[in-house]
């Protein structure tokens, strides 16, 4: 029986009714690898229309075990399941460089970004890390490289430009813009934030874990004016979700007569931390206040450290030239 050994896993390979199995085995030695090629040759051969787990089937498999237990684990499913539109409901073991490729050139074709095309690769090599280590249904996995991700510039706002949002005639949005520019808190964490998670006696308003990205809790220290704003009124805020925060925004920058891609209410959680970073505030401390899961995000904001530079050219200042 052919079976053979890479590493500290044995595998078996073989050939039933013109199918080739290449599988890794549970067995320590080469007798225990070739007692369950027989057995799996046999289970093979009583049933031989088994086609195998198929690439929708091992994602279904994925979300049962993994991704919906993460709360956006739906999102993380219905994503991959677009990979099965593109390349069919093909076997997982036909799953190549060219089926990747095929992939790639799809979502490159509908204008998707580097990232976007990057969090489908992160998801199909999940299915087939699971598929090769976990379940040992594959005895290998093709390369699934990402591409080079080119970091997009990110919109700042300015002191009059908060002013004029914090101006909004809809009071309601103004209280919630003033708490998301200084606590840097997301949108949709602000939404689901209530009167007993602010402590005034610690003033820090606490995020736990389920309203987070990162699924992580973290405590934000409160400024005087969202302390203020926040004792004199109720939580949660009174919009029924994020999408018509989103609609009363588009409303006011089209009265304002405000274009660009760079007015959204995100930016203003990049100017929660840009801020910090430009007044000497550390990148980790920035990680923390806005609960990113690694300093890599938070670096995205390190060019503005005024400090960590000018130390470095004030050396040129100390000349020994009279």
């Amino acid at each position: 029986m052919p079976v053979y050994k890479r590493g500290s896993t044995w595998y078996y390979d073989i050939v039933v009714g013109g199918k080739r199995l290449r599988r890794a085995t549970n067995a320590t030695d080469k007798r225990g690898a070739e007692v369950e090629a027989v057995l799996a040759k046999r289970k093979q051969l009583t049933a031989p229309d088994d086609t195998g787990i198929t690439l929708k089937a091992a994602i279904m498999r994925v979300y049962k075990e993994e991704w919906q237990h993460n709360k956006s684990g739906l999102r993380m499913v219905n994503r991959t399941l677009k990979i099965v539109d593109i390349l069919g409901n093909i076997p997982l073991e036909t799953v190549d460089e060219a089926q990747i490729a095929k992939m790639v050139d799809f979502f490159e074709k509908k204008k998707l970004t580097q990232s976007s095309i990057n969090r489908y690769r992160a998801y199909l090599r999940r299915v087939l890390n699971l598929a090769q280590k976990k379940w040992r249904v594959l005895d290998r996995i093709p390369y699934i490289r990402n591409t080079r991700e080119i970091p997009k510039q990110f919109k700042v706002y300015t002191d009059a430009e908060e002013k004029l949002i914090l101006s909004m005639s809809n009071r309601e949005f103004a209280d919630l813009a003033s708490l998301l520019f200084d606590t840097g808190m997301r949108l949709g964490e602000a939404l689901r934030l209530k009167n007993s998670e602010v402590d005034f006696g610690s003033n820090t308003i606490v995020v736990w874990a389920d309203a987070t990205k990162g699924g992580k809790s973290r405590g934000i220290p409160m400024t005087r004016r969202v302390s203020q704003m926040l004792q004199r009124r109720t939580l949660p805020f009174a919009f029924k979700d994020g999408h018509e925060v989103e609609r009363i925004w588009k409303r006011f920058r089209k009265k304002e007569g405000i274009e660009g891609e760079g007015w959204t209410i995100h930016a203003i959680r990049h100017t929660f931390a840009s801020r910090l970073v430009r007044r000497g505030i550390g990148l980790y401390s920035v990680k923390e206040l806005l609960g990113h899961s690694t300093i890599t995000v938070t670096e995205r904001y390190a060019h503005l450290d005024p400090a960590k530079l000018q130390a470095a050219v004030a050396v040129l200042e100390q000349s020994d030239v009279v």
